[in-house]
């Protein structure tokens, strides 16, 4: 058990993004955790491998794993059952998309 974080420097060349991003997906796949923190997950990539992760992640979810996903990206947030909106550090909404 435990918070796995999927969280990507933008240091690291494209090409190289897209494969640990993947790797991130495959490895929270074959381990139990308490709860997958996905951050930006669909940041830099192209739109196939974004609706992979994403298809990924609602797959996980059913299986009952919890997975958190901080984005900015509306369409991200309306595949979730809750979103919580922030603004100047404080919740401005918590309800369903």
């Amino acid at each position: 058990m435990g918070l796995l974080i999927f969280g990507i420097s933008l240091f690291l060349f494209p090409i190289l993004v897209n494969r640990v991003k993947r790797a991130f997906v495959v490895r929270s796949c074959f381990k139990t955790y308490s709860a997958l923190l996905a951050d930006e997950p669909t940041g830099n990539l192209d739109t196939r491998t974004g609706e992979e992760i994403l298809s990924t992640f609602e797959d996980l979810h059913q299986q009952g794993q919890t997975v958190l996903v901080v984005t900015h990206e509306e369409d991200v947030a309306q595949r979730t059952l809750r979103v919580v909106r922030l603004r100047d550090s404080r919740i401005e909404s918590d309800a369903p998309p």
